[in-house]
């Protein structure tokens, strides 16, 4: 789980920087389930797999997607049963800020994401 967590951190940011395909984002979401879900309050709560998806394509097409250098870059580790939580560190308009993300696991696909 430790080694997917790794792999969807370095496939989310390659989809945020300049030059990502739609083929990026289809790779990132390969991983996920059918029934994933995204829970971030501060971004206003819960997002299914086909709205993050939907949001993904438009941003990308709309030019928003321009990054140059990574924007999560993983500081610690620690997996438990079925769920793996990160400290990110986040790199956003200049901004540095660490964030504890909790991916959890079905079957070696991300079930769910939790952003706290």
């Amino acid at each position: 789980m430790k080694k997917k967590a790794v792999l969807i951190n370095e496939l989310q940011n390659k989809m945020l920087m300049k030059g990502s395909t739609v083929e990026d984002i289809d790779k990132l979401f390969s991983h996920y389930t059918d029934d994933f879900i995204y829970i971030h309050e501060v971004y206003g709560g819960t997002y299914t797999r086909e709205h993050l998806y939907n949001n993904s394509i438009k941003y990308l097409k709309e030019g928003e997607y321009q990054m140059t250098g990574a924007r999560y870059k993983i500081i610690s580790i620690i997996a438990g049963y079925k769920a793996v939580s990160l400290e990110r560190q986040q790199t956003y308009q200049g901004v540095i800020s660490n964030h504890l993300t909790v991916f959890e696991f079905e079957d070696n696909q991300v079930s769910r994401i939790i952003e706290y």
